[in-house]
């Protein structure tokens, strides 16, 4: 397995990359750590007393992954570990990456609840999203690395839920955890209900997993709100969406009710794009 995770040495950015490794070790997998230096960010430290040329940064930032991937090597757990430092975009910067190093899991930080809704509403991690197929995993900066025990997916009776938990059971099985699937009903009806069942069944068909939960809740206000709920009750670790232009994930991160969550913005996220 080839696993990229950017890094700009925030702690937001570091706490992405643990759980990167943690997954990592699992899989005895090669891992990037990319630095990408942009105009941005060049233009904003010509402001100050000391400036610096690009070559300086360049080493700069090289000699700090450097010394990062010292560290991690120390932990001696299968995780070959590698870095690059690239100028330019950072979107187009990665994009390219992915498809030179044959990329197959981009592990990002996010800084919390307002990030994750702009993320998700057209700007960097989304793009990336959007213009590759592989999975990505979204580490808010609260999210303090800790043993996946519970992870939920969440269904919208999608045809591909099949092969994205198929993927995400083969990723995360090393770490032993509960799977959950849960779907989110405007209401209980019979028909709802009846719907339920098919496609439970039809997963467990499939899938061939007997320990695989299944879960149905209905909500109030929103599917953002009782997905909420359901991880807090039920202290799960981490959340996996199929993604199909953005259809469930504006659902869940929505900005008319993203202020209200206090829970959910604390879990990674685990987003599959369909086929």
């Amino acid at each position: 397995m080839n696993i990229l995770c950017p890094i700009d040495f925030s702690d937001t950015s570091l706490n992405a990359l643990e759980y990167g490794v943690r997954i990592g070790e699992k899989h005895n997998a090669n891992l990037t750590m990319l630095y990408v230096f942009t105009e941005e960010e060049f233009n904003k430290q010509l402001t100050t007393k000391e400036v610096k040329s690009f070559g300086e940064y360049r080493d700069e930032a090289s000699a700090r992954l450097q010394a990062l991937a010292d560290k991690l090597d120390k932990r001696k757990k299968g995780c070959n570990i590698s870095w690059k430092v690239e100028p330019g975009k950072f979107v187009p910067a990665v994009q390219q990456l992915i498809k030179d190093e044959k990329i197959e899991l981009l592990v990002m930080g996010t800084k919390g609840a307002s990030d994750v809704l702009e993320t998700f509403s057209g700007t960097q991690t989304v793009r990336i999203i959007d213009d590759t197929d592989i999975p990505v995993l979204a580490v808010p900066k609260n999210a303090n690395y800790e043993k996946i025990a519970h992870v939920v997916y969440a269904s919208d009776y999608a045809e591909e839920d099949k092969v994205a938990i198929r993927y995400m059971i083969d990723l995360l099985d090393p770490f032993k955890p509960r799977y959950t699937v849960l779907h989110m009903s405007k209401r209980d009806s019979a028909v709802s209900q009846a719907v339920y069942a098919e496609n439970k069944q039809e997963l467990q068909e499939f899938l061939k997993k007997p320990d695989l939960e299944f879960h149905r809740s209905t909500y109030d206000t929103s599917v953002a709100l009782g997905i909420d709920e359901f991880m807090l009750k039920e202290n799960a670790h981490l959340l996996t969406v199929l993604m199909e232009k953005r259809n469930l994930i504006e659902r869940v991160f929505h900005r008319s009710v993203t202020k209200k969550l206090s829970y959910l913005m604390d879990f990674p996220l685990l987003v599959y794009k369909r086929a």
